[in-house]
């Protein structure tokens, strides 16, 4: 399930003779699978801020999984949705500390500094797209630039998927007809980004989506499409 998982536990341990805290999240994404690499220890907890503390006593230790109700506890060095060494597990639930993950949510892909990714393959119009990004932190991908298209292409090929319509955070100005991104940079309509013949205004197509090998597309914004949102890292 992709649905994020809002738990926190807050937890306390003493390692090395000093005091170390930690905010511990639970994500959905993260659930029900096994992590084989990195891990750092397994020993029994009967509760998870047990398993929490055992995590923070071990050096190293950014990610716990408890699986019910066999009361295992796992530790891990880093834990991933991008991470291609897991296979399912019913019952594991897995938390991580925010200092050790290398994007504020987990469920997201780093793919070049500064840029944490996630694929929705669900798809939604534009409006409900942008919202449910925003609800995690996030905005639509903001594709402005040739770097930025070959990240983006990048990081759908390792999902293994070629040539897919997104949804992406720019939609036409309502005088000039240049296209505003949600930073304000703007891209016109004679830009070589665009697909052959687009924009074409067809059907008051004022959103923005890919099309093709990741070129620029107009499209109504009622249409439903699948979307990357991107995470800003503090």
């Amino acid at each position: 399930m992709n649905r994020t998982v809002a738990v926190l536990l807050m937890l306390c341990a003493v390692a090395n003779r000093a005091e170390r805290t930690g905010l511990a999240t639970r994500y959905g994404c993260l659930d029900n699978r096994e992590f084989s690499d990195n891990l750092l220890f397994e020993s029994s907890a009967v509760s998870n801020t047990e398993c929490g503390l055992k995590c923070l006593s071990h050096a190293g230790c950014v990610a716990f999984t408890t699986l019910t109700p066999s009361g295992i506890c796992r530790g891990h060095s880093s834990v991933s949705v991008a991470n291609s060494s897991f296979s399912p597990l019913s019952g594991a639930q897995t938390w991580t500390f925010q200092d050790g993950v290398p994007c504020p949510n987990p469920c997201y892909q780093l793919m070049a500094p500064g840029t944490c990714l996630r694929f929705h393959q669900i798809g939604k119009n534009h409006s409900e797209a942008s919202n449910h990004c925003q609800r995690e932190g996030a905005r639509l991908y903001n594709m402005k630039s040739w770097e930025r298209r070959d990240v983006l292409k990048k990081f759908m090929d390792d999902q293994g998927l070629q040539n897919t319509l997104l949804w992406l955070d720019a939609v036409e100005e309502v005088e000039g007809g240049n296209w505003l991104w949600g930073d304000g940079h703007i891209t016109p309509r004679d830009s070589s980004m665009w697909h052959t013949f687009e924009p074409n205004d067809l059907g008051g197509a004022d959103c923005m989506q890919t099309l093709g090998d990741y070129y620029l597309d107009d499209a109504p914004c009622k249409t439903l499409v699948q979307y990357v949102c991107e995470m800003p890292i503090p």
